[in-house]
């Protein structure tokens, strides 16, 4: 397995994608490398193994349950944050890190209908997710 610097990672996709295309796609894939992190721990504390549970709720109850709820609140904050729309803001709108724009950074006409086709996916699974 080949490791890289996340500085490494982005001129290897803007290299291949272009700019701005692959700056925003290394910045989702850094923010998505991020949330998985944070998912794996969740799990690996509260998701595994029941003893473990009963270990926390034995030690300090309260705390655990404390960032139980704070690392569920992040993880869906965090989502949130990747599907926000494009652009949000009102007169002083600004573009938004999320999958929404990555159809119009993309220059090639049929890739660019592939990417929306599965960031259309994408959202109507997520509505119904709501």
């Amino acid at each position: 397995m080949t490791t890289r610097t996340s500085d490494e990672a982005r001129d290897d996709f803007v290299e291949k994608m272009g700019q701005p295309l692959g700056t925003q796609f290394a910045a989702l894939w850094q923010e998505v490398v991020h949330l998985h992190f944070k998912w794996a721990e969740f799990v690996e504390l509260f998701g595994s193994k029941p003893s473990r549970i009963d270990l926390l709720n034995q030690a300090a109850p309260a705390f655990f349950r404390i960032v139980q709820d704070t690392l569920w609140e992040g993880i869906l904050l965090h989502l949130a944050r990747l599907t926000d729309a494009a652009v949000s803001g009102g007169r002083q709108a600004r573009t938004n890190l999320t999958v929404l724009n990555l159809p119009d950074l993309v220059h090639n006409l049929d890739t660019k209908a592939r990417v929306q086709k599965l960031v259309d996916v994408f959202q109507r699974q997520n509505t119904i997710l709501s």
